[in-house]
């Protein structure tokens, strides 16, 4: 007799099996499936009519169920792109752990009704494997884990859920967020999650993960983070049967606005105006409130902006400027003062002396920056201290009077003035007795003018007697006494321009 090829003894030595045991395949169950459909094969040989091939020759080797692999198909541990744990044989990535064609090499194929169990072919799969069908293949498949057989042949898991004890499971799915995610920097934001299938999860901030709370469907927070520049970054990680869920979470942070403000000039002579200028840096948003309402302004980020002819009025100008951005707001108040000239008290003092005397100057300033004054020969610097009363004494005062040009320059203006010291003689006066001789005993007349006198007297050897002397005006004393040897009377006038003085007489004949 003729050998049978070794795969086709094998195949009559398991039908022969088959036919042995009744001529039929049982249904095979699936934990978590249904039970497959029961197939007769009445096409099986009857091994009854068949030769023992137990007693031929090559019996042997037509029980060896080891497969040659095919040289013509590329080993695939030269290949680097496939998944983990396949190869490439000709032009699929297959698992040779459980493929049955490919089963421990490429093109090493397992014998009809054998399956590939751990890269062997063998009669059946180890538990908790089960042979499956897969792409005209036998493989042995873990159907309590196997995504593509969860609970039986061919029952896939969806997307990416993963399988866990013969049932799909989900990944854990999970909202989270920052709120606020934007902050100034330095202040504070929550973070709030919510997970559905996770048992554990975590959050790392830079600091290493820290456990979190995270009940099925329930919102969870964790208030009070600081946010600094730049930002917090958060890595959220949530675990369950179903696989392992990842974000990360950032909030960001901003600085207050920061500005230059001024009016400029800040002292201006009122009325007048002034210019507001400001740059500012990090502002999305300027005012100025300068007394009249809050007024946008234009802030672009850096640059100068400036608003002219801004009316400054005593006591002067003030304005509120406010500039707001993300982090916060900016707020400063800008002043312009008023400036006026110098304000001053000049005199001499005293006013009016006899001519030659001396006078004093005397002056006080406010606001002023230097002083001058020019009595006749020449502006001369002075002294002037703010509010400091400044002397100069031994002005002298000639005859027709002192003139002085006093002037003080500040940062307002100048103030000028001019004071004046006048001078009088002393008084002038004609007076005699009339007639200057009589006979004794007899008498006379006194008579005497006067001009730049505030007051008279005469002492006829009586005592003095006070006598009216009305500037130029005549005045007359009659009756006099003259005896032996004659009469003599002192004459006093006196005036601001000092005394004079004579002593007239009248003889006996």
């Amino acid at each position: 007799m003729t050998s049978l090829p070794r795969a086709s003894s094998l195949s009559l030595l398991l039908a022969a099996a088959v036919a042995g045991c009744g001529g039929s395949v049982e249904p095979s169950v699936r934990d978590g499936g249904d039970a497959g459909p029961t197939r007769t094969d009445s096409s099986m040989p009857d091994v009854s009519s068949m030769p023992d091939v137990a007693s031929q020759p090559d019996a042997s080797p037509m029980v060896d169920a080891s497969p040659q692999p095919d040289a013509s198909l590329p080993d695939s541990g030269m290949m680097t792109t496939c998944p983990l744990g396949q190869r490439m044989c000709g032009a699929s990535c297959v698992d040779t752990q459980s493929n049955s064609a490919h089963c421990g090499a490429c093109g090493r194929a397992c014998a009809m009704g054998l399956a590939c169990n751990s890269g062997t072919c063998t009669a059946d799969c180890a538990a908790p494997r089960q042979r499956c069908v897969v792409g005209g293949a036998t493989v042995c498949v873990d159907v309590t884990s196997d995504p593509q057989h969860c609970g039986g042949c061919g029952d896939a898991c969806g997307g990416t859920d993963s399988c866990v004890a013969r049932r799909c499971v989900s990944p854990p799915r999970c909202t989270a967020r920052f709120n606020p995610n934007n902050v100034p920097c330095g202040s504070t934001t929550s973070a709030d999650w919510t997970c559905v299938g996770a048992t554990t999860c975590s959050a790392d901030c830079g600091t290493g993960p820290i456990p979190l709370s995270c009940r099925e469907g329930m919102i969870e927070t964790v208030r009070d983070l600081v946010v600094n520049n730049p930002g917090l970054s958060c890595r959220f990680t949530a675990t369950g049967p179903g696989g392992t869920f990842t974000t990360t979470l950032n909030a960001t942070c901003s600085d207050a606005p920061s500005c230059t403000v001024r009016l400029n000039p800040t002292a201006v002579s009122c009325p007048g105006t002034t210019t507001g200028e400001w740059t500012c840096r990090g502002a999305t948003s300027c005012s100025a409130d300068c007394g009249g309402g809050v007024i946008p302004l234009m802030c672009p980020d850096g640059v100068l902006q400036t608003a002219p002819g801004l009316p400054v009025n005593a006591p002067g100008a003030s304005c509120r400027f406010t500039a707001t951005g993300p982090g916060g707001t900016y707020n400063t108040t800008v002043t312009a003062s008023c400036i006026t000239p110098p304000t001053c008290t000049v005199r001499l003092t005293p006013s009016m002396v006899a001519c030659g005397a001396t006078t004093t100057g005397e002056w006080t300033c406010r606001g002023a920056t230097s002083c001058t004054a020019d009595c006749g020969s020449g502006p001369m610097p002075v002294p002037c201290p703010d509010g400091m009363t400044q002397t100069v004494p031994g002005l002298m005062v000639p005859v027709g009077g002192l003139s002085c040009r006093f002037s003080a320059t500040g940062a307002g203006g100048t103030f000028n003035t001019t004071v004046a010291a006048t001078c009088t003689a002393p008084p002038t006066c004609t007076v005699r007795l009339n007639p200057n001789a009589v006979t004794c005993p007899g008498t006379t007349t006194g008579e005497w003018t006067c001009r730049g006198a505030t007051s008279c007297s005469a002492d006829c050897g009586g005592g003095v007697i006070p006598l009216m002397c009305p500037d130029g005006v005549l005045q007359t004393a009659p009756g006099l006494a003259v005896n032996a040897p004659g009469a003599s009377c002192r004459f006093t006038a006196t005036g601001p321009g000092g005394t004079y003085n004579t002593t007239v007489t009248a003889a006996c004949r």
